[in-house]
């Protein structure tokens, strides 16, 4: 078996753990996102949106996800120009998550439209930080 495919098998793994995180309901929002024209228009909804729901310490956690995401190359395992030197174990270790953090955005999740779909990719990122958890304390 070649690197690059134990590579791909890696990070599939991991991707595919990371859903095994999610209720099915979560990842159908995930499998529908909305239309957006503006890249930055959406980003800028999101942020708003997430400062408009009271769930304390969530856009600190959500601004250290972003921030741990920037320290490593999100891998596509699915890419014809892989970067076989990063593997899931290499991903630094995620911010913690705080508590009842997981359950106040899950609920929002269930919220129809934009709302319920920002949940639903806070969750995924959430998600993704449980997994390399797992993997950085091997």
């Amino acid at each position: 078996m070649s690197l690059e495919t134990l590579w791909q098998q890696s990070w599939q793994e991991f991707y595919e753990a990371a859903l095994q995180e999610l209720p099915g309901f979560v990842q159908q929002r995930l499998q529908n996102p909305p239309t957006v024209a503006d890249h930055d228009e959406a980003m800028f909804d999101i942020r708003v949106t997430l400062l408009t729901w009271p769930i304390e310490g969530l856009n600190d956690y959500v601004d250290a996800l972003d921030g741990w995401i920037a320290q490593w190359n999100l891998q596509d395992p699915a890419s014809h120009e892989a970067d076989t030197s990063v593997w899931p174990h290499d991903i630094p270790v995620p911010p913690p998550e705080p508590e009842g953090i997981w359950e106040a955005v899950l609920q929002r999740a269930t919220d129809p439209g934009f709302t319920g779909f920002v949940a639903a990719g806070v969750l995924k990122l959430m998600a993704m930080a449980r997994v390399a958890g797992r993997y950085t304390s091997q």
